[in-house]
């Protein structure tokens, strides 16, 4: 396991590197009397350019393990707060 992304309410998301693919994922770990299974469901129904990629969960002793494609240059919330908002046409370009 890599390193911390964040840290939150329901558990913490580390970065993982997938040697045989080479590439980077990263694992949402959440202890496992707070995992929701719709949290999964809604991920796997989710198809969207600018909505990161579910991949699998794993159980691993008392902890779930959520995993998740790694896109790397930070989350909306930093986006939005570095450029001081968005305008409409970028809302649109993110969102549709």
């Amino acid at each position: 396991m890599g390193s911390v992304l964040s840290n939150g309410s329901f558990g913490s998301c580390y970065t993982l590197t997938d040697t045989e693919k080479h590439c980077n994922h990263v694992a949402k770990v959440v202890p496992e009397k707070l995992y929701r299974p719709a949290e999964v469901d809604a991920l796997r129904s989710c198809n969207h350019r600018n909505i990161c990629k579910y991949i699998d969960t794993y159980r691993n002793g008392s902890s779930i393990w959520i995993v998740m494609e790694h896109v790397a240059g930070g989350g909306l919330q930093q986006l939005v707060h570095a450029s001081g908002g968005l305008s409409e046409s970028q809302c649109c370009d993110i969102f549709l």
